[in-house]
């Protein structure tokens, strides 16, 4: 039986590729064939397999490791707004930084440190006094600069809208498009966030600007070819 149709209506049936947190459509080329984006996960051992629902594995399941990358200190500024954020108060915020700085043991990696804590967020009915930083950034948006797709699927699990402005006038699509994190960009675009959505103005960028126009200008161009062709084709999907 062709694991894409349906056993009794005969018509084809979505299939998804879910690797670790992240849920991406996988798109039938060939019979018995099929091609999905393979978007960076985790560090550390993740879970690969076919699904129909996104959910439930309809394959062998498949362990997957994932490297450890060298964070710059831009990321690790990002990650340190982030345990402001997600932290319950002071001495919860100082455990935090203190197990995200320990990271360089090979073992422990900051993003599942994130992860759990992230998690913690959402299930405390996503925390308001600790949404917004001093600057007006958001979580979604911190995470969408950090590139870490992993998060971008929990949130779009749990119903959160990818257009909404943070501070500076700015969606997570634009911050995934200034730092050049395709995965995370390519994990909203799934999620429906809208390309064709501009910057609101302020005075450090007086213009309106599209997430391509935000890639391009940072040198991003491959990133900024690729918004660009959602922006100018609203209703494309990503396959």
């Amino acid at each position: 039986m062709h694991l894409g149709v349906d056993p009794v209506s005969k018509l084809e049936r979505p299939l998804y590729l879910v690797i670790g947190d992240v849920i991406v459509p996988a798109n039938c080329v060939a019979k018995h064939e099929y091609r999905a984006l393979f978007i960076p996960n985790l560090p550390g051992e993740v879970e690969l397999f076919i699904s129909l629902n996104g959910m439930t594995p309809a394959s062998q399941i498949i362990k997957l490791t994932f490297p450890k990358t060298k964070k710059s200190q831009s990321e690790t500024q990002l990650e340190e707004k982030l345990a402001n954020l997600l932290a319950t108060n002071e001495k919860d915020r100082k455990s935090l930084m203190r197990k995200l700085k320990q990271c360089d043991n090979k073992k422990t990696y900051s993003e599942r440190i994130l992860r759990e804590y992230l998690k913690d967020w959402l299930f405390d009915n996503c925390r308001t006094v600790n949404c917004i930083d001093g600057k007006g950034h958001q979580i979604i948006h911190l995470f969408a600069s950090l590139g870490y797709a992993w998060a971008i699927a929990i949130f779009k699990r749990f119903g959160f809208t990818f257009d909404a402005k943070h501070g500076t006038g700015w969606t997570p699509l634009h911050c995934a498009a200034f730092y050049g994190r395709k995965g995370a960009a390519t994990a909203l675009l799934i999620g429906r966030a809208d390309p064709t959505l501009l910057t609101t103005p302020i005075t450090d960028y007086p213009n309106e600007r599209t997430a391509a126009d935000i890639a391009l200008e940072q040198g991003h161009y491959q990133l900024s070819e690729y918004l660009a062709d959602f922006t100018e084709n609203p209703e494309k999907r990503v396959c």
